[in-house]
């Protein structure tokens, strides 16, 4: 028997795992780009109005008031910054375990943030913050600030608080003094 001979035995011997193994290539790249097809084309535009979704964050920005002035340029009326600390429920992937450092921080009761969040979920909406207290201390603000990177979710706003110099008889004159809508 020749070199040639048994070279022709052996290539009819693998002839078979060839064409299984050519079977099983084919099928696949159009398994793949049959995949490719349904993922661009078919499911493009749903796909990318989700993407956006996903990437376009809303946020509210409510314009700075100005200050209300007497006719002698006295402040009757301004705006000082507050601190305000509040959890996005969506981004809150461990929220009891944030519930309890900012408990222990902010002296309030984990379980009622918690129960906060929950209600603010179902009430507003994943995406929207539930504001857990207003107007933080510095000092609060400071040990928030230094845990919120392990927590998403967790976040600290400035909004403008409006201030009387004539307290409370201040607001009858000026105006409503309530939360923004």
């Amino acid at each position: 028997m020749s070199y040639i001979e048994s070279s022709e035995e052996q290539v009819k011997e693998l002839s078979p795992r060839f064409r299984l193994l050519y079977f099983v290539v084919v099928i696949s790249a159009v398994v793949f780009v049959m995949r490719l097809w349904y993922l661009q084309i078919f499911m493009g535009t749903e796909l990318r109005i989700s993407s956006d979704q996903n990437r376009i964050k809303r946020q509210k920005l409510v314009a700075p008031r100005g200050m209300i002035l007497d006719r002698e340029g006295r402040v009757l009326v301004d705006n000082l910054p507050g601190f305000d600390v509040q959890i996005t429920p969506q981004y809150a992937r461990e929220l009891e375990k944030t519930a309890d450092e900012v408990g222990r921080i902010l002296s309030i009761d984990p379980k009622q943030i918690v129960k906060d969040v929950r209600v603010g979920r179902r009430k507003d909406g994943a995406f929207k913050p539930v504001v857990i207290k207003r107007n933080l201390n510095r000092d609060e603000v400071a040990r928030i600030e230094r845990i919120r990177h392990a927590h998403p979710g967790l976040t600290v706003v400035t909004p403008m608080k409006r201030t009387y110099m004539l307290n409370e008889d201040g607001a009858q004159l000026f105006g409503y003094v309530g939360e923004i809508q």
